[in-house]
């Protein structure tokens, strides 16, 4: 299975996050596949899940 079905999956599908509106920006590479994307939004859930990150609130 590809990233992006997995991704689409994970974020819209029946057992989702239920998300409505998402918007990527492609940050300083401008050279990055769809299939790149989803790759690492997968890594990212896949942190996210496992508590590991950092909540930063500025000021």
């Amino acid at each position: 299975m590809s990233h992006i079905a997995i991704v689409t999956n994970r974020l819209f599908g029946p057992h989702s996050l239920r998300v409505s509106n998402l918007k990527f920006t492609p940050g300083s590479n401008r050279e990055i596949t769809a299939e790149q994307v989803a790759e690492e939004l997968t890594k990212s859930l896949a942190r996210i899940e496992a508590g590991d990150f950092e909540v930063s609130i500025e000021d």
